[in-house]
């Protein structure tokens, strides 16, 4: 059978402390170690100069560590910026590096590029434009780039309706009882 009973007075104490703490809006475990340094550097006996003047020994140690916490974040995040920085600049050089040898292969001001295998020289920005032939609608006044004229029927004014085909049973079926549409074989209760 558990003991019944009062707790140790040490944990009374220590529960005393860490409400007075909380109150000032530290964190649980910043005032768990505080409590244990002091305990360590005063000994067990050392709760009554912990609790003097409302536990302010244990707030100047919690204000201490709370700073030292603070600033060792601040000295990760300036570390990490400054990792972001140098990782920015090498991915930055690598881009110029590689635009460079590109220009280098091809010419710096030239639209042109060479094919791969056989190291033709392509112009793509005035191959798009003499190769796109009626690449869109045409009205029939309209005429291709070419100047020619096309010619354009006049039975495309009628809509075309296209209609799905329909769905395999198994399919048909596993649709109308995930919409509810589907009949069950025995009615239950709940049905009425």
């Amino acid at each position: 059978m558990a003991r019944r009973g009062r707790r140790k007075a040490g944990l009374m104490r220590e529960d005393a402390a860490r409400d007075a703490m909380r109150a000032f809006g530290f964190e649980e475990r910043v005032i768990k170690v505080c409590i244990k340094e002091l305990l360590q550097l005063y000994g067990e006996s050392g709760w009554i100069l912990i609790e003097e003047f409302s536990y302010s020994v244990l707030l100047n140690k919690c204000l201490e560590k709370q700073a030292e916490q603070e600033q060792a974040a601040e000295e990760e995040e300036e570390m990490a910026e400054e990792q972001n920085v140098e990782m920015a600049q090498e991915e930055q050089e690598e881009e110029e590096q590689q635009v460079e040898n590109e220009r280098d292969h091809v010419g710096s001001n030239s639209t042109a590029l060479c094919g791969a295998e056989t190291g033709e020289v392509v112009d793509y920005a005035h191959h798009s434009a003499r190769g796109a032939k009626r690449c869109g609608w045409l009205d029939a006044e309209e005429t291709d780039p070419e100047g020619d004229s096309v010619v354009v029927g006049d039975d495309d004014d009628e809509m075309i309706r296209l209609t799905p085909e329909p769905l395999c049973e198994e399919l048909t079926e596993l649709l109308a009882e995930v919409l509810g549409e589907k009949k069950r074989k025995r009615p239950t209760r709940w049905d009425t």
